[in-house]
């Protein structure tokens, strides 16, 4: 009997045993579902946060249209709405940062001549196999790559041959990967200079390029540009230019066809500084009343701005110090130290002080979790629209921002859901 008495008690406490430790991985994996399920509801809590930040932010660029100033600069209030990322609006439990940045203040990736894609930290191979992927037809440059190439991969695919739809599309490109994107250039074989970023470090790709910016096409006095090429001399004296530059235009476009650039017009012999103002201010080869890809002197970083050509590390700096108080247009341009007309005909059709498109940057956050994304913008009928969203990894958006890890001013949000 006592020998049966000591089997059943071993025999409980081993069912005791044996139920205590399921309950405990019961437990513990109710435990980790939990952590699970509060994860994914603070997520879907920040991403709401970040959703309703964009939101805020385009009505900030609505109130910009409203009061109908024109050029826009870096000193107006939606430049400095959220002080660029360091703010951070309270709302409940969770917070916002945010920015609005001028996507013009870039490098379009789609629409940038080589001659600027080599001031760029890219190689010549990388250089022609983007050229090559964004241009049409099938016979590559011989750095380059299209077709060919890109279906003997292990998982092939064709090349574009049209305007990229990310900045993220490098990395389909030949001689592209995360690296060139994402981190320093090291032993990058180009002549090109350093270009440095405002935190003092040699700026990676991502942080100097787009792919969507668009300027309006209007002069000075917000009228739309007149088009050099069909305007009769009347038209382009009442636009200020001098009457015998007026004949010249008309003069050289009847002899020798079309121009093809802005630039053009500005080495007619006998131009002079005022009259290339002018030029600048009211004239145009397109009929559109956008222009995609022009670099806004306005809001582009000192960096952006070395990669013109023809403009060397003091003009570039004579530039973004101007930034301050604004330029009010492109001619503005012929008042820096170091400008002259060889050097502005170049540049002149790739430069612009109307922008139209916007990328809005929110970090929503609610407890730990952090998501981070950007809103590309443009301005369509006079309305601020969201063209696109992406996510990006939070701690990697704050880097390429440019946002210090932690913000430095707490504020009230107020109204928003």
């Amino acid at each position: 009997m006592r020998r049966q008495r000591g089997g059943v008690f071993v025999f409980t406490l081993i069912t005791l045993a044996t139920l205590v430790a399921i309950l405990a991985g019961v437990v513990s994996v109710r435990r980790v579902e939990l952590r699970a399920l509060a994860n994914r509801t603070a997520a879907i809590r920040a991403e709401h946060l970040a959703n309703s930040g964009i939101q805020r932010c385009l009505s900030v660029l609505q109130d910009q249209l409203i009061t109908g100033q024109v050029p826009w600069t870096d000193a107006d209030t939606w430049a400095r709405f959220g002080e660029d990322g360091s703010q951070n609006f309270l709302y409940e439990n969770g917070s916002i940062r945010l920015q609005i940045v001028d996507a013009s203040g870039f490098v379009n990736l789609n629409t940038a001549q080589q001659s600027q894609l080599e001031r760029l930290p890219l190689t010549v191979d990388q250089i022609e196999a983007l050229l090559d992927w964004r241009e049409p037809g099938f016979v590559a440059r011989p750095n380059g790559a299209k077709d060919d190439y890109y279906n003997q991969l292990p998982n092939p695919y064709n090349a574009r041959l049209g305007p990229m739809q990310s900045v993220d599309e490098l990395l389909l490109v030949r001689g592209f990967a995360p690296t060139t994107l994402y981190s320093p250039p090291t032993n990058l074989q180009t002549t090109a200079a350093q270009l440095i970023n405002e935190r003092g470090e040699e700026a990676v790709l991502a942080e100097l390029v787009t792919i969507g910016s668009r300027s309006a096409n209007l002069a000075a006095d917000g009228q739309t540009k007149l088009n050099v090429n069909t305007a009769t001399t009347q038209a382009l004296v009442a636009r200020g230019i001098p009457a015998q530059t007026a004949m010249q235009i008309i003069q050289r476009r009847n002899t020798q066809g079309t121009f093809v650039r802005l630039g053009e017009v500005l080495l007619i012999p006998g131009i002079n500084a005022q009259s290339a103002r002018a030029i600048i201010d009211n004239l145009t080869v397109s009929a559109g009343t956008e222009i995609e890809g022009q670099v806004n002197i306005n809001t582009a970083s000192e960096a952006v701005l070395n990669t013109l050509p023809g403009i060397t590390p003091d003009i570039a700096s004579n530039i973004f110090q101007q930034q301050t108080s604004g330029f009010t247009s492109v001619g503005a341009l012929l008042d820096i130290p170091g400008i002259n007309l060889i050097t502005l005909a170049d540049i002149v059709d790739g430069l612009t002080v109307n922008t139209r498109t916007f990328v809005i940057r929110a970090l929503g956050q609610h407890g730990p979790i952090r998501i981070a994304v950007e809103a590309s913008i443009r301005i369509i009928d006079d309305t601020p629209r969201i063209t696109s969203i992406r996510r990006l990894p939070p701690t990697r958006a704050v880097w390429l921002w440019g946002w210090a890890d932690e913000a430095t001013n707490d504020v009230e949000f107020g109204g928003i859901s």
